[in-house]
């Protein structure tokens, strides 16, 4: 392996490193986003399965639109990158809904760590997911 062969090969994982933490900051942000429009939306009255609905599609909304920009740095939009984008956290929603419902049935722990426990796995399917499918055509700088 030569040295130019070596320093490409460090440079793109440090560019993988550095959009799977982006891209988690930026999940965690659309999560916090979902939270606050589904409070706010109870606050006014509207029912608690309208508000999770409308706050899991305006916080997946904001993710797609945040990795697009400042993550994969994608600048033209595409209406088949969103669709992809939202058929991938529905998927990974519903994959891990069920984990969570299997865990729940054999396992005695505390709620918060089957959460995660059931989360992680889809969590990091999804980044890859997005990574290779959604965003496969990111710039490489």
């Amino acid at each position: 392996m030569s040295l130019r062969t070596k320093v490409s090969a460090s440079q793109k994982t440090k560019r993988e490193l550095r959009w799977m933490l982006l891209y988690v900051l930026v999940g965690i942000t659309g999560v916090a986003f979902d939270f606050l429009v589904f409070f706010a939306l109870v606050e006014f009255g509207i029912g608690p399965f309208v508000a999770n609905a409308v706050g899991y599609l305006l916080g997946t909304a904001l993710s797609f639109i945040t990795n697009s920009r400042f993550v994969f740095r994608i600048r033209q939009f595409q209406i088949k990158r969103l669709g992809v984008f939202f058929l991938i956290a529905i998927a990974s929603a519903i994959g891990s809904s069920i984990a969570l419902t299997g865990l729940l049935h054999i396992c005695s722990q505390d709620l918060v760590i089957l959460k995660f426990a059931a989360m992680a796995p889809f969590l990091t399917a999804q980044y890859v997911l997005n990574r290779v499918i959604t965003f496969g055509d990111a710039p490489e700088k």
